[in-house]
């Protein structure tokens, strides 16, 4: 009796240890399905622009995120990576900028306006990052121009050129000295030239540029400073897109040759440009004479191809691409049919 009263007590307790064991079990379980998502937390940062809202293949508003740090400062743009053509720890500095890049974000897209101090006064410039941009890859840069009294979010909300990059681009938008151009003052003291060359210091430290693939885009009065870059920064851009513009130009005789031509003192640059001829603000002279003036910098026989979109010819024969969109009937106005071409123009530009 003794034996069968312990024996009915040791099997009572294993049975009560099994259903222990199965409790516990069960709930780590459960604890292991209801973990936290896996998405990180506090989502990307909101876009005040009215630009194209979105990447393509991403819903409007959604923001590409990159697997990589990057905070904002101050209304400004500041990570933490090596500079330019330096190295970590005990290497040195024989690997260049060209072999290596290492300057993460965290978030692609609409990255805010930036601020730098240029002659004691700060400037500002809108910056977008491509979602293609992975912190060590290399993408193209496009300086965007805008006209007279315009700021640089104001032309970024005309234009679909991040759209139709495909996200493989930086775009920065600077805000001009008093919202305007300088392209009549000598190179060597002209503060416009030297503003844009203050920002694209500024975002080569902080990205990472294909310095091979640098563009300037701009309308208006911001065409003619984009011929203005294209005559004086021909070493360092690689082409140039003016709509209803004109230049480069000099009232000096001494820059110009024999024939009259306007020499300008870098490389030619490849060019992409359009003009109305019913233009009541910039005569449609002034954008004629800037085709002009790259077909003959760049070499280009008479010989034309038709591009799309038509009207547009493509010259052939030249050291570097140039198009000439010739508009009849088009006035001073920004012609959205040339976006996408614009892209393709730049993408021609691989090397």
């Amino acid at each position: 009796m003794r034996f069968e009263a312990m024996g009915g007590m040791r099997w009572s307790q294993l049975f009560a240890l099994w259903v222990l064991l199965l409790f516990v079990g069960c709930g780590q379980d459960e604890r292991s399905t209801t973990a936290s998502p896996s998405s990180p937390p506090g989502g990307s940062p909101s876009d005040p622009s009215p630009a194209p809202p979105s990447e393509p293949g991403t819903e409007p508003g959604q923001r590409v995120l990159a697997p990589l740090p990057m905070t904002r400062a101050n209304d400004g743009l500041t990570v933490s990576a090596l500079s330019k053509g330096s190295t970590s720890g005990s290497g040195t500095q024989e690997i260049l900028a060209a072999e290596q890049c290492n300057l993460p974000v965290q978030y692609t897209g609409y990255a805010g306006l930036q601020s730098l101090e240029f002659a004691y006064v700060n400037y500002t410039y809108e910056l977008y990052i491509g979602g293609n941009y992975d912190g060590h890859s290399r993408l193209p840069l496009v300086f965007v121009f805008a006209g007279d009294a315009m700021t640089g979010g104001l032309i970024r909300s005309w234009l679909s050129l991040e759209w139709n990059s495909g996200g493989s681009a930086i775009f920065v938008y600077p805000n001009g000295i008093g919202l305007s151009w300088d392209t009549s003052t000598a190179p060597g003291i002209n503060s416009s030239l030297s503003l844009v060359d203050a920002i694209l210091s500024d975002v080569e430290s902080k990205l990472c540029v294909d310095t091979k693939r640098i563009f300037a885009w701009g309308i208006s009065r911001g065409a003619f400073m984009v011929n203005h870059i294209g005559c004086y920064r021909g070493n360092v851009f690689r082409g140039i897109i003016a709509n209803s513009g004109g230049g480069p130009s000099s009232q000096n005789p001494a820059d110009r040759d024999a024939n009259n031509f306007f020499k300008c003192p870098t490389p030619p640059v490849a060019a992409f440009i359009i003009h109305g001829d019913a233009d009541q603000t910039i005569i449609f002279g002034a954008g004629d004479d800037s085709q002009r003036h790259w077909k003959v910098a760049n070499g280009c026989s008479d010989e034309t191809v038709g591009v799309d979109p038509g009207p547009c010819v493509a010259y052939q024969g030249c050291k570097n691409p140039v198009t000439w969109c010739h508009l009849g009937g088009w006035p001073h106005q920004l012609w959205t049919a040339s976006e996408p071409a614009v892209w393709r123009f730049i993408e021609s530009t691989k090397e």
